[in-house]
């Protein structure tokens, strides 16, 4: 079960690849995302979330930070659910001002949060 120990590893690097977009890249990112979510069903994003929070869990029990990564596990899990589970349209709402009304900054942010939490899940293992 030594593979287990290179799943934080790959999400954490995969967050930081993502939190850099965000950085660099805010505002056509956002664009692009809103075009690809506007188009399609946003239940269907929830597809990528869950597996990944799974993995955290599970990945939880191989390292030293058992409870920082089992909880951030938790969290996207419960992100992968609200996004299964909330009624279409407010789903349609929340994706709707996160790409229209949200400011760069705020995308910005949010990207220097994806790239602490990728750096800080890679120096825990």
């Amino acid at each position: 079960m030594k593979w287990i120990k290179w799943i934080p590893y790959i999400i954490g690097l995969l967050w930081i690849i993502l939190g850099t977009i965000h950085v660099l890249y805010a505002e056509k990112f956002q664009k692009m995302l809103h075009h690809i979510i506007s188009e399609s069903n946003p239940k269907i994003f929830a597809v990528i979330p869950l597996p990944i929070g799974i993995l955290l869990c599970v990945a939880a029990f191989g390292s030293q930070a058992k409870w920082f990564i089992f909880i951030l596990g938790l969290l996207v899990c419960l992100k992968a659910l609200l996004l299964l589970f909330l009624p279409t349209k407010q789903t349609h709402k929340i994706l709707e001002w996160w790409f229209t009304k949200a400011s760069d900054q705020s995308i910005r942010l949010w990207g220097l949060i994806l790239v602490v939490l990728g750096i800080t899940l890679i120096s825990w293992i």
